[in-house]
């Protein structure tokens, strides 16, 4: 775990820029604010999270994501991604009870902000 904790410090930098790149490439800050672990959703206790990681995982889920509301329609629905084409994706479906935010990057200060 030190290791892994060691590499990822070293590869922040880059990781940092990337997440940047991506964001001006897509205009949304939404996307750079989320993978660095700020700026998500109020979520309530009571909800169903699915996390699919891009456009093929979202797509998939979509017919269980639409029976799961069918049966608890009361219930609030998160789904995570961690691309941009990922979330456009599910923006398209239009869902009720539902709500969007991307995975933060794999780093000890994003992931606490994430969860908390």
């Amino acid at each position: 775990m030190l290791l892994y904790r060691i590499i990822t410090l070293a590869l922040w930098p880059l990781l940092f820029f990337y997440t940047l790149r991506l964001a001006l490439r897509y205009k949304s800050f939404k996307y750079f604010a989320q993978r660095l672990g700020f700026a998500y959703p109020n979520i309530k206790n009571d909800i169903i999270w699915l996390h699919c990681a891009s456009v093929g995982e979202v797509n998939t889920c979509l017919p269980l994501l639409k029976l799961l509301q069918a049966k608890h329609s009361n219930t609030q629905f998160l789904i995570s991604t961690n691309t941009v084409t990922g979330e456009k994706t599910f923006l398209r479906q239009a869902l009720n009870n539902t709500q969007h935010c991307f995975l933060p990057i794999d780093f000890l200060g994003s992931t606490k902000r994430f969860i908390k």
